[in-house]
């Protein structure tokens, strides 16, 4: 981290209001992503309550400390959300040294310089997590015209899928339309060396998937969002206190009527 006088963390000189280099940023994460990359595990128990992994909960302390302790550097949201720092892409703004993604985010770092290249996740505890996130087609049950939309789905997943990778950032999951996207990825950012690491960490999904289902669904993912903008917005905050809040909001979600 680095201020802008130029002192740095750790140093007695470090003024943490005045930032300008961050170190890490867990980009486009919401809180249950976050949690995830610290290793596996649901959020709902046997009973249909809520209750959160302790891993889960290590992972938002860890982040918030990382905002707001005495040698900060991640940045919290209203740095994020500043024009200085990508005004929402914070990595994209080139202050801040490492990113925490998907590899969709591809997409977005066209401002980000040639000096980034990809590696793999450090461990928690001596145990390998990961993230995946898979964006599917799907055809509703009660749809009117079932036929038709196959039709329409077997096109987009079979002819049209090499015209569709130009627009997705993210690696098509069949096999023989991997190769021509990994080509078109070194030539966009010929500098990076390590497009192996995306399919050795296929080996290593989130499972239960941060993104799979819960009760209530769209409810619980605004509740975990409110929680993060929080954590991220509050100094002095009593984690330990907001996060069973959270836990108790959760469960009052996964058990209404559906």
């Amino acid at each position: 981290m680095l201020d802008d006088a130029g002192a740095v963390v750790p140093g007695t000189d470090f003024d943490a209001t005045k930032i300008v280099q961050y170190g890490y940023i867990p980009q486009y994460q919401d809180a249950i992503h976050v949690a995830a990359f610290f290793g596996a595990g649901t959020d709902v128990a046997e009973d249909g309550t809520a209750k959160f992994p302790e891993q889960h909960k290590d992972a938002w302390k860890w982040e918030y400390e990382g905002i707001w302790g005495d040698e900060p550097f991640i940045p919290g949201d209203a740095v994020i959300q500043s024009p200085d720092f990508g005004a929402g892409n914070g990595w994209n703004s080139g202050k801040i040294a490492m990113a925490l993604t998907q590899q969709w985010y591809t997409c977005c770092v066209g401002a980000a310089g040639e000096n980034w290249d990809l590696g793999i996740i450090p461990t928690n505890n001596g145990v390998v997590n990961g993230r995946v996130d898979a964006d599917t087609f799907r055809i509703l049950k009660d749809t009117k015209h079932p036929a038709e939309a196959f039709t329409v789905l077997s096109y987009l997943i079979g002819e049209a899928s090499g015209k569709l990778l130009p627009a997705y950032g993210g690696m098509p999951a069949r096999a023989e339309d991997q190769d021509a996207f990994y080509q078109a990825k070194s030539e966009q950012f010929p500098w990076v060396e390590n497009w192996d690491t995306i399919k050795a960490g296929l080996a290593y999904p989130d499972i239960p998937s941060a993104e799979g289902y819960r009760p209530n669904w769209l409810e619980f993912f605004d509740r975990q969002r409110l929680f993060q903008t929080t954590y991220r917005t509050t100094p002095d905050l009593d984690m330990d206190a907001e996060i069973a809040t959270f836990e108790a909001d959760a469960t009052a979600i996964f058990q209404k009527p559906q």
